[in-house]
């Protein structure tokens, strides 16, 4: 049975499973913006978020509008993430932290969802990431990068921060662009993988299809 895995690299600091961007695919970006955050305000996600936003705005020239949807441990922000990517496109893949809300939602709306790895982030023994502000948050080692994506992909599972294992099944690694030589070590991760046998693939080619296909 062959392995595959789908390789992606995110430009740019990652707000995966926090922040969508929500807006009509056919005009888009000539109508508002709207970034869906998960949380209630003056949190730090939702300072993020609103960094996020006016970046977007000034980027685009189109209005960003940020949206609180808390509730229910963040369902009630993941469905509405999740419904309007199906409105967008029902073919979309959504990506997810493994286990997330995020996850569940995209199921939940009939779309294939993609639980994603970050190779060069440490991990919580919750199997949440290390907030960036913390030490050790952002692993820059590359051979320490290469050897737990490796972990992940064969053993479905990775070292957290505390020392403990925690189980984590993936469909897809994400190295990400602000990583300082993150185009190299994204290079030297694929080979590494391609080395032990694991076809890296296209995302959405090896997924099976939405729950409602």
């Amino acid at each position: 049975m062959r392995t595959f895995i789908r390789f992606v690299t995110a430009v740019g600091s990652a707000l995966a499973c926090c922040v969508a961007l929500h807006a009509n695919a056919q005009s888009y970006p000539a109508k508002a913006i709207k970034v869906i955050v998960p949380w209630p305000a003056g949190g730090v996600v939702d300072v993020a978020g609103r960094i996020v936003g006016e970046k977007l705005q000034a980027e685009l020239g189109q209005p960003v509008v940020v949206e609180n949807r808390a509730g229910a441990g963040g369902m009630v922000g993941a469905d509405a993430v999740a419904r309007a990517a199906r409105q967008i496109d029902p073919a979309l893949v959504l990506f997810g932290l493994p286990g997330s809300e995020l996850v569940a939602a995209g199921r939940r709306a009939g779309l294939r969802t993609a639980s994603e790895g970050f190779a060069d982030r440490a991990y919580q023994r919750d199997g949440a990431l290390v907030p960036r502000g913390q030490p050790g948050a952002v692993i820059d080692d590359p051979d320490a990068v290469v050897a737990r994506a490796l972990r992940m992909v064969r053993a479905g599972a990775v070292q957290a921060i505390d020392g403990s294992v925690v189980p984590l099944r993936i469909d897809t690694l994400c190295v990400h662009g602000d990583t300082p030589g993150a185009a190299a070590l994204a290079a030297r991760l694929r080979k590494a993988l391609e080395d032990a046998g694991i076809e890296v693939s296209a995302v959405g080619r090896t997924l099976p299809d939405s729950p409602d296909a």
